[in-house]
């Protein structure tokens, strides 16, 4: 495979598109972000949005294959940057639609430098804002041998830009051994000082860590007064698939990056144990 780079992973899934003359409908689950819906449009491509699986929280196998025979792509995300290959079953989907593009999407992972599955079309990776390694911009991909790949131009004022982005990859490894060590220092604090039932499998616990809660609006309210920070997981883009909106309305995301100290992890901590007591 090819690497390639640009300002942005979405710009290289844009680029991706254009330079194949790539249309029709786009398979992605129902808890992507935003971005790469705007990106699809943009690109002319046409969402067609499926569930997630409650285990894996990735992209429900059934719902795929159902979509597979009437799309062009299916865009394979790894939840919460969980580190793993795409299943077996992904890449049979070509048994389906022999001529169906696989897009590994893997921007909320820890980058890495070589890809150990070549079995993709596309492999993408992001170091922008808020992503496990940020280096406030910046994306980077790998593009299977048979496809062409060209720097396409976007309209001005896009979701996109045409912004160039020199890769630094030596300071990419650097901070993401960094990333690493101090991920685990808070990750250690959440594990420790809040109730194991509200837990997500260590496996889920990369980019952020991830809580169940039956009353997520009132905690992050709570934090946010406390002078802390938390998010929610993304809005489910389709209301009937109804594992994706179980983590919308249920999932805290705790930082667990460099903008947050071990104390104030603690002070977190204390503010979810509150609001759960008050139950």
């Amino acid at each position: 495979m090819n690497r390639v780079e640009a300002y942005r992973s979405n710009k290289i899934l844009f680029d991706f598109i254009k330079s194949n003359g790539i249309s029709g409908n786009a398979i992605v689950p129902a808890n992507i972000c935003q971005s790469v819906i705007d990106t699809l449009l943009l690109a002319g491509m046409t969402p067609l949005f499926v569930d997630i699986s409650s285990d894996s929280l990735c992209a429900e196998e059934t719902w795929v294959k159902q979509a597979a025979p009437n799309a062009s792509m299916f865009i394979y995300v790894h939840t919460y940057g969980v580190e793993s290959e795409c299943p077996k079953w992904v890449y049979e989907l070509r048994s389906i639609n022999p001529d169906i593009i696989i897009v590994d999407d893997r921007c909320l992972c820890l980058p890495k430098l070589e890809v150990e599955d070549a079995m993709s079309d596309l492999v993408l990776y992001s170091l922008c804002k808020k992503k496990q390694v940020d280096m406030g911009s910046g994306g980077f991909g790998f593009v299977a041998e048979k496809w062409k790949y060209s720097e396409m131009p976007v309209p001005d004022n896009s979701v996109l830009s045409n912004e160039k982005w020199n890769p630094n990859y030596s300071k990419m490894m650097e901070q993401k051994e960094q990333v690493l060590q101090h991920k685990a220092r808070i990750n250690q604090v959440y594990h420790s000082m809040l109730p194991s039932s509200i837990q997500f499998p260590d496996a889920f616990q990369n980019w952020r860590f991830n809580i169940w809660v039956p009353n997520k609006k009132e905690i992050i309210q709570e934090i946010f007064k406390g002078g802390l920070f938390a998010s929610g997981h993304y809005p489910s883009q389709a209301k009937n698939c109804s594992a994706a909106v179980e983590l919308s309305d249920h999932v805290i995301n705790l930082f667990n990056d460099f903008y947050y100290t071990e104390e104030q992890a603690r002070e977190t901590c204390g503010i979810i144990v509150n609001c759960l007591n008050q139950l």
